[in-house]
């Protein structure tokens, strides 16, 4: 009689460990590549949020006096990256999730425009009114999405009578169709 000693595993077994590996991988993934994107809309939204304080800060000292653009950026104390946008014909600052731009004008007004990148654009538009940036607004001013197939507007009082289910609604609407921009007044 002879013993046979079978040492090691079978194909299916080998090919089963693989089946989870991978099932492992795909997920691990997934949430990494969303976390990812967390990261880079809250960074976004802080630099949003400190160039909004900044330029409130200014137009309320009167220190924003004649026209100035984002080119003027560095010269009024905020940090942008600029870059060439060839389809706004411009500069703009560049954001991790896309860009923004901003004009102020003689009489007072100052207008700030958010260009999310397009595969995040409605990410970004419902972060941006989760985030509740749009707070740094004085009562007379106003928030657009704005795309060539919705715009929604919305002024600070009305933002405590709209829920986010609404917001998110117009974010899809209008930001959902690949470009969106979301533009502040104030």
């Amino acid at each position: 009689m002879r013993k046979v000693c079978e040492l090691g595993r079978s194909m299916v077994e080998m090919l089963g460990v693989l089946a989870i590996i991978g099932v492992l991988s795909v997920g691990g993934i997934a949430g990494y590549s969303k976390a990812m994107l967390k990261h880079k809309i809250n960074t976004t939204l802080d630099i949003v949020s400190g160039a909004f304080a900044k330029l409130t800060e200014l137009q309320v000292s009167g220190s924003l006096t004649g026209d100035i653009d984002v080119e003027d950026a560095p010269k009024i104390g905020l940090d942008c990256d600029l870059y060439f946008d060839e389809h706004y014909n411009g500069h703009k600052c560049k954001l991790p999730i896309g860009g923004y731009q901003f004009e102020s004008s003689t009489n007072g007004s100052t207008y700030f425009i958010i260009h999310p990148t397009n595969d995040f654009a409605v990410d970004m538009c419902n972060a941006f009114f989760t985030s509740g940036i749009y707070k740094h607004l004085h009562s007379y001013g106003l928030i657009r999405i704005d795309s060539p197939y919705s715009i929604e507007l919305f002024s600070p009082e009305d933002m405590t009578n709209i829920n986010m289910s609404q917001i998110s609604n117009a974010c899809t609407a209008a930001c959902g169709e690949g470009w969106c921009t979301i533009d502040v007044y104030w």
